[in-house]
């Protein structure tokens, strides 16, 4: 059972009512108590398990027909709920508010950081990682649907592999292929989970040497289907009216090769270095062939002298 931390009390659900008329008046809901109390319980874990919303507990409320026709109704119901159009009627939001919350409710660890501490917010990204890893294995699948486990399986992988193909989102959303760019773009940008610390600095600095850019890793970075590696390919700084674009490559990610031979291989990844090489040289190509100019720094030259650096690209960036 739940046990607050503030006054003691006991319940198998903290609600708000409790912290804003019963509690001490330190806070007013659970979200501002979990903010000082990181690894504290609001809901105790059985009843959140039997009383949430999943299709297993509607049916087993309900029954099969009827459950899962309410469970199709919820999931419809939550796709209009957290759309920028009802977010603007109901609370009068504008997009960069709305980006603003989808980017604090992301599975990243910034966010487990922020809502558990440093210390609880990582083991549960580690937790996370892990049962997404296994969520998205056979054995999962196997377990979870027996017999039909591995033609369930095949069918999620055809489902993920048609989720990143230019053809099929045109298709799926009836959009050109700018539009499906577009499309990529918001779904891999909610968040700067993928950028460098190394990155940000650069491009604050950039912006405040040439002014604010509409393509970075502040809201979401330009993005185009390359042909030639079948997969959609992001851009560290665009700018569509003057068209240019700056790539920030990391000396390690990106095997600078005044540092590495061709043969050195990621740790992370994998990847050669070599393999590194060719596909920033078709990132290349492909952004020339759409007509932009495209200038390359090296984590280690911007380090060296920043100051220089920027004064390069602000030359280069008034042509």
């Amino acid at each position: 059972m739940p046990v607050c931390k503030e006054c003691g009390f006991t319940a198998s659900r903290l609600q708000w009512t409790h912290f804003k008329y019963n509690c001490t008046g330190k806070f007013k809901n659970g979200t501002e108590y979990k903010k000082h109390h990181h690894d504290a319980i609001l809901v105790d874990p059985e009843l959140a398990a039997r009383t949430s919303i999943t299709l297993a507990n509607l049916i087993l409320k309900y029954g099969d027909t009827d459950g899962a026709r309410r469970w199709e109704e919820y999931k419809q119901k939550q796709s209009t709920s957290n759309s920028l159009e009802y977010k603007a009627k109901k609370y009068g939001w504008n997009k960069e508010q709305f980006d603003e919350f989808n980017r604090g409710r992301a599975s990243t660890v910034e966010n487990f950081i922020n809502k558990h501490g440093e210390k609880i917010g990582m083991l549960k990204w580690d937790e996370y990682c892990e049962r997404q890893k296994y969520t998205n294995s056979i054995e999962y699948f196997c377990q979870k649907y027996g017999g039909k486990g591995e033609i369930k399986w095949n069918e999620y992988c055809v489902a993920r592999g048609n989720s990143s193909n230019i053809q099929f989102i045109m298709q799926k959303y009836a959009v050109d292929q700018a539009g499906a760019e577009r499309i990529f773009a918001d779904r891999y940008n909610h968040a700067s989970k993928f950028t460098s610390k190394a990155e940000k600095i650069f491009v604050q600095d950039f912006i405040s040497f040439v002014g604010p850019i509409k393509y970075s890793y502040v809201d979401k970075q330009f993005c185009i289907w390359s042909k030639q590696l079948n997969a959609p390919v992001f851009y560290d700084v665009t700018c569509t009216e003057k068209m240019k674009i700056v790539e920030f490559n990391g000396d390690y990610w990106h095997c600078n090769p005044t540092k590495y031979q061709a043969d050195f291989v990621i740790k992370q990844s994998g990847a050669a270095a070599r393999d590194v090489w060719a596909r920033d040289k078709i990132k290349t190509e492909e952004a020339m062939d759409r007509g932009f100019d495209v200038l390359q720094i090296w984590e280690s030259e911007y380090n060296d002298d920043p100051t220089k650096i920027m004064e390069r690209i602000k030359q280069w960036w008034i042509k």
